[in-house]
């Protein structure tokens, strides 16, 4: 079973990612290409992605966070601290 196969690994496949976040393959891949979701390649040019990465995903995913680049969580950042600046962008 693919629980069984995670258990064992530290990096995923793509469809083995998919299913251990419960999303479709092709969404996965629109992830990491929007860099959403950072994705290692193998030798043959195969996507693994993190399993402690997914694991912090997945949490995320419970609580109903939007998943965002980390350019737009850079941007969060800054406005929150100009607004506690009192300060408008």
């Amino acid at each position: 079973s693919i629980t069984t196969s995670i258990d064992a690994k530290e990096e995923l496949s793509t469809r083995e990612a998919a299913a251990y976040l419960g999303v479709s393959q092709a969404s996965l891949k629109r992830w990491e290409l929007k860099g959403l979701v950072p994705a290692s390649k193998s030798a043959g040019g195969h996507r693994k992605f993190n399993l402690g990465i997914l694991d912090e995903i997945k949490s995320s995913m419970k609580v109903g966070a939007k998943l965002i680049s980390p350019l737009e969580q850079n941007l969060e950042k800054m406005r929150k601290g100009l607004t506690k600046a009192k300060v408008q962008p």
